[in-house]
């Protein structure tokens, strides 16, 4: 947050439309002669109300009017909902929430335009049941931008993408601001410090920050912002809670200690209090009240790349992750992992969010809304999947619950010899020379919540069609190379089919674990099968399709004839498998369902096979 005196902007309705280059030069030939001034007014359409900037509740009446030196029909549009209306005055209150940019055209002359900004903000703040992406990675889609001098023309360079990451040059203060209100959420805000600073921040601290449960109308907070409840994103600032109070009060409390101010600190000290959870209650319910994060130094100075001796800072250039968790009347700041302010009884709980712009560069690589659901957890699998000695295995602690991402490690004990862990995706990979001991891994979500579990991971000597045939139907008895190519039917391959309405080859032991049956499809019928296969098993073609797990490979063909010799029919895997009433499979292994893409009405009916053989090297 900047150094300077609260001022008041002017009112929206004070402004005046910026004229087009077009409208100048009418001005200017209406001055040519006198006669010209009195005898020919210049032709144009003025918009008189709304005034630019202006904000709207959803579903509340606007009323537009225009003026137009030309007679004729005014069209009137919305660059998001389109069409709204004829006429030189008009009420509309179909406008959908976010920014619109609303045009009145005379009809008979095209040229002839004017346009205001405004935006119109949700009645119902959403809650969110399920991640939100506000910043999607590949464009601005439900956000806008404002700046100072500029409103919401936005100069070239001051946002840009590129693979994935946001780029935010801020040439001057503003911000870039969702078109929804939201409550109740965790928000993930991931950043990293850019090299350039501008202006009269050349040479200080980098700055930035969110500033949640918005209100008001576009930069009436001293010229620069939205009102509303500021985390400060800032070198040696980081998780600092400020108010920026205007129309809208806000007020919260939080609890403190003081520390005071130290002789460089001047104007971002503000009384010198710093969270502490413990501490004694200070309610702030005025413009510019601050409780710095826990363990801000008095001494901080405002000089670009300040780190102090706590501040949990990244390097620059390197990725910060700030997480806010908005729960009802209590506001969370989390950053790289340690709890760093809190606030309790906040009013108001919700409203937009901006990302301020405020004279640094910054990149912005993920900014999403979480449910609160999402603070539950994290937890980690109960067991891991046997495997085979000598043989490739891969196996992802699939976690669940948490704010992700997590962060996996083995704290106790060690991975079976030839097996690693790697701490960012929660695979563990390798080839297993020696059966282990077992061992404790843990993993830590984005707020430091975590969890542990032991495992130990059995390792078999069969061969890879060995091990999975035992493992789908409990064949303990037929083992070698006989049982692996056993084909009942002569037909050259090694039948799935065969095993699970066989069990062991010769005998009538039904395993139940393979199911043929016809699936209907609205309204079609078409015949499917289904079968067990690893998680990791990734199905790929349309007849046959095949995935490769384990040392194994699985075959899906359907065909126009018993023999499978006759035209292959095309195979579709259903999602999710129609696995409703056959036995539970162990952990790491699930059902599949494939059907025709023709239905059983559609001759030749056809047949379906799997077909399970060991995978090329």
């Amino acid at each position: 947050m900047l150094a300077f005196s609260p001022k008041k902007r002017s009112t929206a309705s004070s402004r005046h439309p910026v004229l087009r280059p077009d409208q100048l030069l009418l001005r200017k030939l209406s001055l040519l002669s006198a006669f010209s001034l009195i005898s020919v007014a210049w032709s144009e359409v003025a918009i008189l109300a709304p005034a630019t900037g202006t904000a709207h509740p959803t579903g509340q009446a606007i009323s537009l009017s225009a003026s137009s030196s030309v007679e004729g029909q005014l069209n009137w549009s919305s660059d998001v909902d389109g069409p709204i209306g004829t006429g030189e005055t008009i009420n509309t209150s179909i406008l959908s929430p976010g920014s619109h940019i609303i045009t009145a055209v005379l009809e008979e002359d095209s040229t002839l335009i004017d346009e205001v900004r405004l935006t119109v903000i949700g009645t119902t703040a959403i809650t969110p049941t399920e991640p939100v992406k506000l910043f999607d990675g590949t464009s601005l889609n439900g956000l806008y931008g404002w700046m100072q001098s500029t409103d919401y023309t936005i100069p070239d360079g001051v946002f840009s993408i590129d693979q994935g990451v946001l780029n935010i040059k801020a040439f001057e203060d503003g911000y870039l601001a969702t078109h929804n209100r939201y409550r109740d959420y965790v928000m993930v805000f991931e950043f990293r410090w850019g090299s350039e600073t501008y202006s009269n921040r050349a040479s200080k601290a980098r700055d930035s920050g969110l500033i949640i449960h918005s209100h008001g109308v576009d930069g009436t907070w001293n010229d620069r912002y939205l009102p509303g409840l500021e985390i400060q994103v800032m070198e040696g600032g980081m998780g600092d809670i400020i108010l920026l109070e205007e129309d809208v009060p806000i007020s919260m409390m939080i609890p403190r200690e003081n520390v005071g101010c130290g002789p460089s600190t001047f104007w971002n000290c503000r009384l010198g209090d710093r969270y502490k959870s413990d501490g004694v209650m200070r309610t702030l319910d005025y413009d510019l009240a601050t409780v710095h994060w826990k363990l801000w130094d008095k001494n901080w100075s405002d000089t670009k790349g300040i780190r102090g001796v706590d501040d949990l800072d990244a390097p620059t250039g390197d990725w910060n992750r700030m997480v806010v968790v908005s729960n009802g009347a209590q506001v969370s700041v989390y950053f790289n992992g340690q709890l760093v302010n809190e606030g309790f009884n906040v009013s108001p709980t919700e409203g937009t969010i901006q990302t301020q712009l405020e004279r640094a560069e910054y990149d912005v690589g993920r900014w999403d809304l979480l449910p609160l659901s999402s603070l539950s957890g994290p937890e980690l699998p109960l067991a891991l999947p046997a495997g085979l000695l000598t043989q490739p295995y891969n196996e992802t602690l699939t976690t669940h619950g948490g704010v992700p991402p997590y962060a996996w490690v083995v704290t106790a004990g060690s991975l079976p010899a030839g097996l690693s862990l790697d701490s960012e995706t929660g695979i563990i990979s390798g080839t297993p020379t020696a059966a282990g001991a077992p061992f404790t891994i843990e993993t830590t979500d984005a707020i430091g919540n975590m969890d542990s579990q032991e495992y130990s991971i059995s390792f078999s000597t069969n061969t890879p069609l060995e091990d999975w045939r035992q493992q789908y139907f409990g064949v303990m008895t037929s083992t070698g190379n006989a049982a692996n190519d056993f084909d009942g039917d002569l037909d050259g391959w090694t039948n799935l089919m065969e095993f699970g309405l066989n069990g062991i080859p010769g005998e009538n032991t039904d395993q139940r674990k393979l199911r043929t049956t016809q699936l209907t499809v609205a309204p079609n019928k078409h015949l499917s099968l289904t079968f067990p296969a690893r998680n990791s098993a990734v199905f790929a073609g349309t007849s046959p399709a095949s995935a490769d797990a384990d040392g194994v490979r699985y075959t899906i063909t359907g065909s126009s004839s018993l023999d499978f010799s006759g035209d292959l029919l095309d195979v579709v895997e259903v999602s999710p498998a129609e696995s409703t009433g056959l036995p539970p499979l162990d952990f790491g292994w699930s059902y599949r369902t494939f059907r025709f893409v023709d239905t059983v009405a559609n001759p030749p009916k056809g047949f379906l096979r799997v077909d399970v053989d060991t995978s090329p090297p």
